[in-house]
């Protein structure tokens, strides 16, 4: 990891007018890393704290609807890849999402929740009859986020049991 350092500088007058200058360098890599590593800890014990208020077989439930939904997304964005993108395509993208954000807000999954809803947004500004180049590893790498948040619950709970 690259050195993180912090500058402060005071000035040293005489008579009104500056003389000298004291510069201190404090080294604060460690620091950096433990705050890094804080709030690591802290999102673990927030993603815990989601958990323990939703039960393990529901969870079950919720996530294995919207890996289906995720992969119906992934299934619709790669066909439209080779084909032509059709408001039925967006309108399919944008309700399956808006489903797992609905699910994951019952539940109190805020992190799903929020991920879904940052690729929900994408898929709202889309219009087939505006678009002839669509960005698909944008579309692709954003629903990627949904999956990642998933999984992360997933693991918590597996760790965490």
């Amino acid at each position: 990891m690259d050195k993180m350092q912090e500058l402060s500088w005071s000035a040293i007058l005489e008579d009104d007018t500056v003389k000298k200058l004291m510069v201190t360098v404090r080294d604060r890599t460690q620091v950096r890393l433990l705050e890094k590593e804080a709030k690591s800890k802290e999102r673990e014990l927030d993603i815990i704290s989601q958990l323990i208020k939703c039960p393990k077989e529901k969870f079950g439930a919720f996530h294995k609807s919207s890996e289906l939904f995720i992969q119906s997304n992934r299934d619709t964005l790669i066909a439209c890849r080779e084909t032509a993108i059709n408001s039925d395509d967006i309108s399919l993208l944008f309700r399956n999402m808006h489903t797992i954000k609905g699910n994951a807000r019952i539940f109190e999954l805020q992190y799903i929740c929020d991920a879904a809803h940052e690729t929900e947004s994408i898929y709202n500004t889309l219009d087939a009859s505006k678009l002839e180049c669509i960005a698909f590893d944008l579309l692709l790498s954003s629903l990627a986020e949904v999956p990642a948040a998933l999984n992360e619950l997933s693991l918590a709970l597996i760790k965490n049991p």
